[in-house]
């Protein structure tokens, strides 16, 4: 389980620096995967993998506003969890509003120190929480990762893409395929057994499971197909 920048800036070595969160506030629920100290402003993106809370002394940014957008759409880019800038070496007072305004416009939540921070504590104190996280929560399983992702738009468009036309077709015509497919599927591909079920005469089941096939364009002999629309039905209903 992970950390979210909202917990995370309820942290001691965090509350030191007196953060103030001054764009995106609304997405401090957001996990935080590791921190990362980047001063580098140029091709940043290659240093990232995705899900980090970067720190910086805002040393190196460039000054245009152009250059900070770009900076920002980098970040937003990368994946990162949100951005952290101690005042005192470039900003004095207060963030640049081309900063503000360039985080808010992609998304990147924009959190200020306004007190001198280490950040070495920073990290060493959020990377302690998270493995000692990962230890007492190993890494979820499919439907425990389907959970996480539920607001994610790719895991949204996959499921439509895999199960949309079955669905439409269940609307349309009063059928419930999509439940024949899925006692299909957790029955591990055993026609019989998912008949049996079901509760429907085998014949029937199996002519449910030909209309399937035609409406999705689809052979549910082939093990991908079945794989992906395992996982587009556990998107469905992530919590069980």
């Amino acid at each position: 389980m992970l950390l979210t920048l909202r917990e995370i800036l309820e942290l001691d070595a965090v509350r030191r620096g007196l953060p103030a969160v001054v764009a995106c506030a609304d997405l401090l629920d957001r996990p935080v995967r590791w921190v990362h100290a980047v001063e580098l402003t140029d091709d940043v993106g290659r240093l990232l993998r995705g899900g980090e809370l970067v720190l910086s002394t805002g040393i190196a940014l460039p000054e245009p506003a152009e250059g900070l957008a770009a900076y920002l759409a980098e970040l937003a880019s990368a994946g990162v969890a949100g951005l952290a800038i101690e005042l005192g070496r470039r900003y004095t007072e207060s963030l640049p509003a081309p900063l503000v305004a360039a985080a808010a416009a992609h998304g990147v939540v924009l959190v200020e120190f306004r007190r001198e921070v280490a950040f070495v504590e920073i990290t060493e104190a959020v990377h302690t929480r998270i493995l000692r996280a990962r230890e007492r929560h190993p890494e979820p399983r499919l439907r425990g990762l389907l959970y996480e992702l539920r607001d994610d738009p790719r895991l949204r468009a996959f499921t439509d893409r895999e199960l949309g036309p079955l669905l439409m077709h269940d609307a349309t015509h009063g059928t419930h395929l999509v439940g024949d497919l899925a006692a299909y599927l957790e029955a591990g591909g055993n026609k019989a057994l998912a008949a049996s079920r079901a509760h429907l005469a085998r014949p029937t089941f199996y002519q449910r499971l030909g209309l399937i096939e035609r409406v999705l364009g689809i052979t549910l002999a082939d093990p991908e197909s079945r794989a992906s629309l395992h996982v587009a039905l556990l998107a469905m209903r992530p919590d069980g």
